[in-house]
């Protein structure tokens, strides 16, 4: 797959994030009018060359509830402990679900008797 160089993000749409104005998205969830978009990207954007395999899935703001309920703790905190702990809180659960656990590496120390 060759992609011609742009600033826009691959198969973009146009949506309102979290309720709020609307903004250029690169979102996986179904597309309205999709074949019109993927017809658009493909012409576009990409020349396939030859497709392997495919992968399916479902996408759900599973986390959506708890990012929003640290930011409104967060708005309602009164000093900057407070502010930077629910900021934390939403990078940490973010950050650990982005982790790869491939990379882990188990370590030991083996001190000997000298």
């Amino acid at each position: 797959m060759s992609m011609m160089r742009t600033p826009i993000p691959f198969c973009s749409t146009r949506e309102k994030s979290f309720g709020k104005r609307e903004k250029l998205l690169a979102i996986l969830y179904d597309k309205k009018r999709s074949s019109y978009i993927i017809a658009i990207c493909i012409n576009v954007l990409v020349t396939v060359s030859a497709l392997q395999r495919s992968i399916v899935y479902a996408q759900s703001p599973w986390l959506r509830e708890y990012i929003e309920l640290n930011t409104n703790f967060r708005t309602l905190a009164k000093n900057e402990f407070e502010k930077n702990l629910f900021k934390l809180m939403n990078n940490a659960v973010f950050s650990k679900t982005m982790e790869n656990m491939r990379n882990h590496v188990n370590v030991q120390l083996v001190m000997g008797d000298t």
